[in-house]
């Protein structure tokens, strides 16, 4: 696969904590960025990643170098 760029976003509000989805909504956005991040650095252990969490005051972004 090619040289990609991805950028994952995370919605991170308290609500996101909530019982009403096992395991947590914000686990389960949790382990979703996990297995993109996995599968791209797979295909091409250059390709650059990113993610850009909500919540608070401002975003935060993280990125791979």
């Amino acid at each position: 696969m090619g040289l990609e760029e991805v950028m994952i976003w995370v919605d991170n509000p308290g609500g996101t904590r909530n019982g009403d989805f096992k395991p947590s909504r914000f686990e389960g956005q949790q382990d979703a960025a996990n297995l993109i991040c996995d599968a791209k650095t797979q295909q091409n252990p250059e390709s650059t990643l990113g993610m850009m969490t909500m919540a608070g005051k401002r975003p935060e972004i993280f990125l791979t170098q």
